[in-house]
């Protein structure tokens, strides 16, 4: 089971900063070098992007279906050439389960090699620019457009700042996020205390990751996230690792999450899973999304939210216009569960098929994790009825963090 969830992890983003709570101002001599960070993401983004042959055309019949936006009823999904398709294919019955699009980490660093030859399949690795005091940006207003360019000739598709103390002043901070809006980038902030997430407010940062430890965000900060239009990600299955800090209360993340969501604040669904020997905790590749999923629940949000942080909302806000939601035509990054997330988030766990652009991935988990699995040799033919076309509420918010955030 640990390999299946592994590679049910259809990360569309990999960072590299090891994120967490910092107590000691001198853990200078963990940072990354940047220089061999951006290396190592375009290496990575060039073998995830490779993939085998796709499967043959296959239907899933009966399949009750979240589209990345909303809980549609049972009907027939055609995965064809990787992408979702017409009718005419070879038939699953899917009576019984729900059809998501992949699922979209939106914070995580880069996954360990896996056992036995196997890979963690990502669709989409991107490549950052990472801006602390630690990663040679300098001290001055005056470095932060020179070291953006830098980074971006490099290869960096999104710049990803950290804001503690001590780092980086808040005017190199203010200057490094408003250079890298001018260049079209998204941009990100590490804030995992409540002065932090001030200064990557006043940044006007796209994202915000992390919500504070030490003390609960309050309603004026939540509206400041909204009229700044920021976009949070708060990992709280990594900050409910602090539980163990005696200093530090589980119960202040969830407060701040629930604020922010109960203010209309677009939250996205990121774990911080890492391999990293200095990180202050390691949530788990894969399985770590479901638990961060059934936290933002038990935040107050919706399993219909958690869902759209995870699928249709995360693609918007990443730029992934491809993937993220199923229609004819996307990409068919998907994931088959037994019951209804829409009911219970947890039933993401019960994972029965994946595909991964088309792909079916195989595994030996495949009609032994659970006796009522699907079978995976069906072969009847026949007509099977189009794809239902998408609803989007016309109320609902899709915000980007790039340059027109």
């Amino acid at each position: 089971m640990q390999s299946l969830l592994l590679l049910l992890l259809l990360s569309a983003v990999h960072q590299t900063h090891s994120c967490g709570i910092h107590h000691d101002a001198n853990h200078s001599h963990n940072a990354p070098d940047p220089e061999v960070v951006l290396r190592r993401n375009l290496v990575l983004r060039a073998e995830n992007n490779k993939r085998p042959r796709p499967s043959p055309k296959v239907a899933l019949t009966n399949v009750q279906v979240f589209d990345g936006w909303n809980l549609l009823p049972p009907q027939t999904i055609v995965i064809e050439n990787g992408l979702i398709s017409h009718p005419h294919a070879l038939e699953i019955d899917g009576t019984g389960h729900t059809l998501l699009p992949g699922l979209i980490d939106s914070h995580a660093h880069h996954a360990p090699a896996l056992p036995h030859g196997r890979r963690l399949w990502s669709p989409r690795v991107w490549s950052l620019g990472f801006a602390g005091p630690f990663a040679g940006i300098g001290t001055a207003v005056a470095d932060a457009e020179g070291w953006v360019e830098d980074q971006i000739e490099k290869g960096a598709e999104f710049v990803k700042m950290i804001a503690e103390t001590p780092g980086l002043s808040q005017e190199v901070l203010s200057a490094t996020a408003a250079a890298a809006r001018a260049k079209g980038k998204v941009t990100v902030c590490h804030a995992s205390d409540y002065g932090s997430v001030q200064q990557a407010l006043v940044a006007d940062v796209g994202q915000v990751h992390h919500v504070p430890l030490d003390r609960p965000l309050n309603d004026i900060s939540a509206q400041t996230f909204l009229q700044k239009r920021t976009i949070s990600v708060p990992t709280l299955i990594m900050l409910r690792t602090t539980q163990s800090i005696p200093s530090l209360n589980f119960s202040t993340p969830l407060h701040s999450t629930s604020t922010l969501h109960a203010a209309g604040v677009p939250i996205l669904v990121g774990t911080d899973a890492n391999d990293d020997v200095a990180a202050p905790a390691k949530p788990a590749f894969g399985a770590s999304i479901h638990e961060e999923m059934e936290l933002l629940v038990r935040a107050g949000m919706s399993p219909l939210e958690v869902l759209r942080g995870a699928t249709g909302r995360a693609a918007g806000v990443w730029g992934l216009h491809d993937r993220g939601v199923i229609e004819v035509g996307k990409r068919a990054d998907l994931v088959l569960v037994r019951g209804d997330p829409m009911r219970n988030v947890s039933a993401t766990r019960e994972i029965r098929r994946v595909w991964v652009g088309g792909v079916e991935i195989e595994d030996e988990w495949r009609g032994r994790t659970e006796a009522d699995a699907l079978e995976s040799d069906q072969t009847e033919w026949s007509t099977v009825d189009k794809l239902r076309s998408r609803y989007r509420p016309r109320d609902e918010v899709v915000w980007t963090s790039g340059a027109d955030a």
